[in-house]
């Protein structure tokens, strides 16, 4: 098996896929994109969508939290990183993870992209505070549903990893007071943050050094990475030992396996 590849980038909810390899304890590497080369040209090659995270498994490319974060659950089920498939816990995991993504991530959107929806400084102050309330109301639920004392599923899954991710955001952008209006959600950050692996990957965001379990192998650079399959955009839902690219041109099987 090659050496899986994460992208990640500082700040950003990939931290949530750095934790769960961690938890895998396999060997992986990491290719960090830092802001010259995140959503460039270079990065869209081998994903179009130029977002984080995007694993990289020698014979295909995964992206989306959600599907990286269940294929290192499904690695090594004893770890418990998930339930197990087909249970009523599992549905509710299931739910919980869908509900940070396609609620607790993208209620962000405002504060992010205000300056994309409107060049007006008073239109984007005006989406910040309206989308600042949205969050709130994320906040607000999450306090009420998920984070019980301990951790939702009792011990922590990749479902607190991502939660933990997309939580912090709240004072990294200095929107209102976690530990004030709501002590149950600081209480889990604060929690979270103190895990082995949690504390490995706010270190590697930091400035890219920190203490591994042992199954961090070292960063590669984007350079590198490409260099391996010629010019071209990759096919980023076909595998790479397919050896086509969304150019047509070929990539032989020895490139493909190099990485």
């Amino acid at each position: 098996m090659n050496t899986p590849i994460l992208f990640y980038a500082p700040g950003t909810c990939s931290l949530a896929s750095i934790v769960a390899l961690e938890w895998w304890g396999e060997p992986y590497r990491l290719c960090r994109l830092d802001p010259e080369t995140f959503g460039g040209e270079q990065y869209e090659r081998i994903n179009p969508l130029g977002q984080v995270p995007l694993l990289h498994l020698g014979d295909r490319l995964l992206g989306q939290n959600t599907a990286i974060l269940n294929y290192i659950a499904s690695q090594n089920r004893e770890l418990k990183l998930a339930p197990p498939p087909a249970t009523p816990e599992f549905h509710r995991f299931m739910e919980a993870l869908g509900y940070v993504n396609s609620n607790f991530h993208a209620s962000f959107g405002p504060i992010f992209m205000a300056d994309t929806w409107s060049k007006n400084p008073a239109a984007q102050a005006e989406i910040k505070t309206n989308g600042t309330r949205l969050i709130r109301d994320q906040y607000a639920y999450i306090e009420e549903f998920l984070v019980p004392e301990g951790f939702l599923f009792g011990h922590p899954t990749v479902f607190d990893a991502y939660l933990f991710a997309i939580g912090r955001w709240a004072e990294t952008f200095h929107l209102f007071d976690v530990k004030k209006d709501f002590p149950k959600v600081a209480r889990f950050l604060e929690d979270f943050a103190q895990l082995p692996a949690a504390k490995f990957a706010l270190a590697i965001e930091k400035d890219g050094n920190a203490q591994s379990s042992g199954a961090f192998q070292g960063h590669v650079e984007l350079n590198g990475v490409l260099s391996k399959f010629g010019a071209g955009k990759l096919d980023h839902f076909k595998t790479l030992t397919s050896g086509r690219l969304l150019s047509g041109k070929p990539v032989s099987s020895e490139q493909s396996q190099a990485v």
